[in-house]
């Protein structure tokens, strides 16, 4: 297997309905009142990668990540099934903050944007090709254009994070 990308995860907003002043700009800053009811979240009971988030989030505010999980379950989020439903509750306004990837801020169309945080947490994707792909030589040519600087810089030009020195993403 090869990496090829990182996805960053934040706290992303709309901007509409919040200034990038009155935006958090910490975890913990989720948990000031003026959030309830207005934070979207995947639900980490059914989705692995905000599970793994949550408990992650150890290594940067310490053994008060689980106060902070607590925290954020009693500001009643809206839970959605993954990460890109948060950006489209986002986007229409029916939550005003929300934890999802940072490139959504480049592939969704509206008033999104993200908290630029001194730490971020990130997701890695991998691509390999399995031993029962139906078209190998195809899927072999895909991998080694994707893992390319030409495949990574066409990615960091969607919002990716991509793994490839000196590449980054148009956000």
């Amino acid at each position: 297997m090869t990496a090829w990308r990182a996805l960053p995860i934040s706290i992303l907003y709309n901007t509409d309905l919040v200034k990038p002043s009155q935006a958090p700009k910490t975890w913990e800053d989720l948990l000031d009142p003026k959030w309830k009811s207005n934070i979207g979240i995947p639900d980490p009971s059914q989705h692995s990668t905000t599970a793994a988030f949550l408990l992650s989030l150890r290594k940067i505010i310490g053994e008060k990540w689980l106060d902070f999980a607590k925290g954020l379950a009693a500001q009643k989020p809206h839970m959605v099934s993954a990460l890109a439903p948060v950006a489209d509750e986002i986007v229409r306004g029916e939550v005003w903050v929300g934890i999802t990837y940072i490139k959504y801020v480049k592939q969704y169309k509206g008033p999104i944007d993200y908290v630029l945080m001194d730490k971020h947490l990130s997701d890695p994707n991998y691509m390999s090709v399995g031993v029962k792909a139906h078209h190998p030589n195809a899927a072999k040519l895909y991998t080694e254009y994707a893992c390319s600087p030409e495949g990574q810089k066409a990615m960091a030009e969607e919002g990716e994070f991509v793994l490839y020195p000196g590449i980054h993403p148009a956000i």
